[in-house]
């Protein structure tokens, strides 16, 4: 009975690591999601700019 009491232990001890792992992969691949989104997000931006003061200089 003990015997089983320790498999069972051991196997949920096994079960948390594994999601303790995932779970640091998934905050890892989503903070470089996030920050490749910013990066687009302030390329976009500069590109409106540039566009916006195209288009406000041929207007003049």
């Amino acid at each position: 009975m003990e015997e089983m009491g320790n498999k069972f232990i051991e196997e949920g001890k096994r079960e948390h690591e594994e999601i303790e792992s995932f779970i640091r992969e998934f905050r890892t691949t989503n903070e470089l999601l996030l920050k490749e989104r910013n990066n687009s997000l302030r390329e976009l931006e500069f590109e409106v700019y540039g566009l916006s003061r195209a288009i406000n200089n041929a207007q003049m």
